[in-house]
């Protein structure tokens, strides 16, 4: 797998790894290509820094609402991106 490409899950099921990543929550995972693209552009220090304040942003949104109540009722998320 050349970097930057999520093609193989688990079992070698093509776009495994890249179905797995779609199911979550788009503020989450934008929040983590955001943290790792920081720490890799300017280190880890700059990513740790930056943390709190992009999951204070997180927090307050609608999508983490669906997430506990989804967790709660046993179910699936239906996550927006808001």
């Amino acid at each position: 797998m050349s970097k930057g490409q999520l093609t193989k899950g688990g079992k070698g099921e093509p776009g495994g790894t890249s179905k797995v990543v779609s199911a979550q929550a788009p503020l989450g995972v934008r929040a983590t290509l955001k943290s790792a693209r920081l720490a890799i552009a300017e280190g880890e220090e700059a990513a740790i820094r930056q943390f709190l304040p992009d999951l204070q942003e997180i927090m307050q949104g609608e999508d983490i609402k669906e997430g506990i109540r989804s967790f709660i009722e046993r179910r699936q998320a239906h996550f927006k991106g808001r």
